[in-house]
C-alpha cells in the first residue's frame, strides 16, 4: 500500500507503529514527537508551558528528539521538530532559535548520523487553519511571527473544484 504514514507520539511508537506498518509497504513514514511525560501523564506543549518556563519545555522537547530516533526504525523522516515553537507562548517574548542552538544541532546530527530526513514545512502559517480568518486570528495572537496568506491565494484554495459558470 504506497503512500506516506506518520508514527509519533513517543510514547507509543514501539506498540503502536509494529502494528500499523507490518501490514503493507509504503514510501516513507514520518516519526514525530507531540508530546512530553509529566509524571504518568504525557501533555503538548500549551499544558507544559503552563507548567514548566518555556525554555526548558524546548530543552526537554529537544533532548528527546535524539532518544526517539535512536530507540525506533519504523520511521525514516522527521517531522514537526518546530512543534513546541508553534505555540510558544507570548508572555515568555519572542522565540530565538539561538538560545537552543547547541540543542537543536545536537538533535539535526543525531537525525543525520540515523541517515534520515527532516521534514520542513514551507507554507506561512503553519497553523491554526490557512483560511484569511485564520490567519487574522493568528495575527491578532502574534502579529511579529505570522504572515497572512496572499488573498488571491486563499481564495483560489476555497474555490479548487467548483465549477462556475
Amino acid at each position: 500500500m504506497p503512500g506516506d504514514r506518520s508514527a509519533g507520539g513517543w510514547p507509543l511508537v514501539g506498540v503502536v507503529t509494529g502494528r500499523l506498518l507490518d501490514p503493507g509497504q509504503f514510501d516513507r513514514v514520518l516519526g514525530f514527537l507531540h508530546c512530553l511525560p509529566v509524571g504518568e501523564r504525557f501533555f503538548e506543549p500549551p499544558e507544559l508551558y503552563k507548567r514548566r518556563p518555556a525554555a526548558e519545555v524546548i530543552r526537554e522537547y529537544l533532548a528527546e528528539i535524539p532518544r526517539l530516533i535512536t530507540s525506533s526504525d519504523a520511521f525514516t523522516v522527521l517531522a514537526h521538530i518546530d512543534y513546541p515553537v508553534r505555540t510558544w507562548p507570548a508572555q515568555a517574548g519572542r522565540f530565538d532559535p539561538h538560545a537552543s542552538e547547541d540543542e537543536f544541532r545536537h538533535a539535526l546530527r543525531v537525525l543525520a548520523d540515523g541517515d534520515r530526513a527532516l521534514e520542513v514545512n514551507t507554507q506561512v502559517p503553519l497553523h491554526p487553519d490557512r483560511t484569511l480568518g485564520g490567519a487574522k486570528k493568528a495575527e491578532k495572537r502574534s502579529r511579529s511571527e505570522v504572515t497572512p496568506p496572499r488573498p488571491d491565494r486563499a481564495c483560489a484554495r476555497r474555490h479548487r473544484g467548483r465549477r462556475h459558470g
